[in-house]
């Protein structure tokens, strides 16, 4: 019989998302804490669930403020994870099609062009049946294919402890302590992180994450346009639609719809 071993930690992460595996990383190596991290092991074989872009459809000046001062040192921390090749170069292209969009990429290129960005007005066109198209030069997106490896390696070398989240039961503690138990072992910690949206939504009562989020359908997917495409990034706010081509094997695109109603066009 296998004796059930108990381990402590100064804090208990949950979450398979980029963010999550960073902000258990910057705890243990920059705040000398004691990490687990309980994600699911599946993560780096599933359709993407972000597409890490390092702009957005934005109009709040201060966010522009904060996305120019951070730039360099965010870029930084990643290429030091995943070297340089995990982050690649794009011109996003940002696509109104109703009235109310086009108003708002008009305030985001003033704002976006005030804090340093390059961004060109590029009126209507075909793409999506455009009313306004902003092309915004020289973001940056991460290639999770060649980041996500890298990022277990590097939580490796910071001494986090990484464990499927499905294999082990949750029972949070009241004043934000945890205890997760497995057969073989227990694990407690003094303070619990459900680091991402996935996380609270699994391991959150439904009358706690429904006062700070709305559940909305989402369809992830991989695809090849079924003609030549000159453009390698699209954004659309209207039903937060992205669509990034990755290493010129197809597009990897997520939206707020349903899978019958993604379109086609």
């Amino acid at each position: 019989m296998v004796e059930n071993e108990t381990f402590h930690f100064d804090f208990m992460l949950v979450g398979s998302s980029l963010q999550a595996g960073l902000i258990a990383g910057l705890l243990a190596r920059v705040h000398k804490k004691k990490v687990c991290l309980l994600s699911d092991p599946s993560i780096e074989f599933r359709l993407a669930r972000e597409i890490s872009l390092s702009v957005d459809c934005i109009t709040r000046p201060e966010t522009w403020q904060l996305l120019a001062h951070l730039r360099t040192e965010s870029f930084k921390l990643l290429t030091g994870i995943g070297g340089g090749k995990s982050l690649g170069r794009v011109d996003p292209v940002f696509v109104a099609t109703n009235s109310r969009d086009a108003q708002a990429l008009a305030h985001m290129f003033h704002v976006a062009r005030g804090y340093g960005f390059e961004i060109e007005q590029e009126g209507s066109g075909p793409l999506m049946k455009a009313k306004r198209l902003l092309r915004l030069r020289g973001a940056r997106n991460i290639c999770h294919q060649v980041f996500r490896p890298a990022l277990r390696r590097w939580l490796a070398d910071s001494n986090v402890q990484i464990a499927s989240a499905s294999s082990l039961v949750l029972r949070p503690i009241r004043g934000g302590r945890v205890t997760a138990t497995a057969p073989d072992r227990t694990l407690k910690a003094d303070r619990l992180i459900l680091a991402d949206e996935e996380a609270i939504r699994n391991h959150a009562k439904e009358q706690e994450w429904a006062r700070g989020f709305i559940g909305v359908t989402a369809t992830a997917l991989v695809c090849k346009p079924t003609s030549t495409l000159r453009e390698k990034c699209i954004i659309n706010p209207a039903n937060r639609f992205s669509a990034c081509l990755q290493d010129n094997s197809g597009f990897e695109i997520i939206t707020l719809s349903s899978g019958n109603d993604v379109a086609t066009d």
